[in-house]
């Protein structure tokens, strides 16, 4: 829709799902801010489903890993491969992710959603880290769940 979208003048930007599952999109961010438009991304963090466990220890998380059961098992599979963001240095797994979509010259900002303060608080401090280039790499190389 992005696409259809830019081919009129009266939308200054658009929402795209980018992150570490959805690295596909890039091409699209690319496009969007070759247009002089505004590349907002949705869903940055990827819903946080590569974290080290997904055992439901809380309603909460009860909750979190019913719906990723029920709505993106392809998403849910993919981000196994991205457990190695919880283990590296100086910041946890969900700024890795955020750090990674930012990192993007054709991002002009990330949508996500918190019900922690601490959470948000670790969100925004993502802002100013940077990933090294074997992160990076490591990243780049695992390939994108499947479309849904």
């Amino acid at each position: 829709m992005a696409r259809l979208g830019l081919t009129l003048p009266v939308f200054d930007g658009f929402m795209v799902e980018y992150n570490l599952i959805r690295k596909a999109n890039a091409a699209l961010l690319a496009q969007i801010a070759g247009a002089g438009r505004a590349a907002i991304v949705g869903s940055p963090i990827a819903q946080a489903l590569f974290r080290p466990s997904m055992l439901p220890t809380s309603p909460k998380r009860a909750w979190e890993l019913a719906r990723a059961l029920i709505r993106h098992p392809a998403d849910l599979r993919a981000a196994r491969a991205y457990r190695f963001l919880n283990h590296l240095p100086e910041m946890t797994g969900a700024q890795a992710a955020l750090a990674y979509v930012l990192r993007s010259p054709h991002v002009a900002s990330a949508v996500f959603a918190t019900t922690s303060m601490d959470h948000l608080a670790l969100n925004i401090a993502a802002a100013g880290m940077t990933l090294s280039d074997e992160t990076i790499s490591r990243i780049e190389t695992n390939p994108d769940a499947p479309a849904a």
